[in-house]
């Protein structure tokens, strides 16, 4: 760490190129129909150690979406880490009705190594009414990427994969445990596993695509700092799900709330079950 932060001060200025691949933005759960706007284009970022000031220099104006800044007029103080840089934003986007703008809070970070950016963390999120979370994490360099390489980016998947990946996919969802839709208001409890698992999809509000970002520390498989869905959290047990490091102080008191109210529910169940029991010996 001090041989990084070291050769950073050493560089008064530091350009970052960083290539939006479409992978980078089916990872993050960006719609099929969304990832055209961006992806194979190029964010170029200008990184001032000498004012503490990032600027976005990006050439589309539709990668403010993703560095939370419009253009270089907008550029933001950062707040040096032990991995490089993190800065925080919020801005207006206009939206599909006439005079609309909606808000949207950035958490972001760029990591250099040796003086050389590596990567972007973007954590966006709507902020008013909170029905959009992504967590874009793109690959980033100190020079310009090519026209091949960015052709490279933009390109589709074959059709013929998708339909692999997505049968893949179903099947390991019937082996590992329930879907979100198993674990519904509407399902029915019959032990203390049903129990769990229908907290966990009222935490995540029955809704598969909702996430929530965990905190910089490491947490059971889980990298720092990933943006958490149902499907990562289904087959953990009570201690592990309840005991989740969230990084937001309002995801965090939902999941309190949430536990408080399992536990109750679980003495009650406990002492049917038990009841059950004796009635049938």
């Amino acid at each position: 760490m001090f041989c990084n932060l070291t050769n950073i001060s050493k560089a008064e200025k530091i350009e970052a190129f960083c290539l939006v691949e479409r992978s980078d933005l089916i990872n993050a759960k960006l719609r099929r129909g969304e990832q055209s706007r961006f992806a194979g284009k190029e964010i170029y970022f200008i990184i001032d150690f000498d004012e503490n000031i990032i600027s976005d220099f990006s050439e589309d104006s539709e990668m403010s979406m993703i560095t939370g800044m419009h253009g270089p007029l907008d550029a933001q103080e950062f707040e040096k880490t032990s991995l490089g840089i993190k800065y925080n934003n919020e801005i207006d986007v206009k939206g599909d009705i006439k005079d609309q703008l909606i808000k949207y809070k950035y958490d972001n970070g760029i990591t250099i190594v040796n003086g050389k950016p590596t990567s972007l963390y973007a954590w966006v999120e709507e902020s008013v009414f909170k029905l959009h979370r992504w967590n874009f994490q793109i690959d980033c360099r100190d020079y310009k990427y090519s026209e091949a390489e960015k052709r490279q980016a933009k390109k589709k998947d074959i059709p013929e994969m998708d339909k692999s990946l997505e049968e893949k996919i179903k099947k390991s969802k019937v082996k590992t445990g329930p879907t979100i839709d198993d674990c519904k208001k509407s399902y029915a409890v019959n032990n203390q596993d049903d129990l769990l698992c229908l907290y966990k999809a009222k935490f995540f509000e029955n809704n598969p695509n909702k996430g929530f970002k965990l905190t910089n520390t490491i947490y059971l498989n889980f990298k720092t700092g990933q943006v958490i869905y149902f499907d990562d959290v289904k087959d953990l047990n009570e201690t592990e799900f309840f005991g989740l490091l969230l990084q937001y102080e309002e995801d965090r008191s939902a999941l309190i709330r949430l536990k408080s109210e399992h536990l109750k529910e679980k003495r009650k169940l406990i002492r049917v079950l038990k009841k059950k029991e004796k009635e049938d010996n």
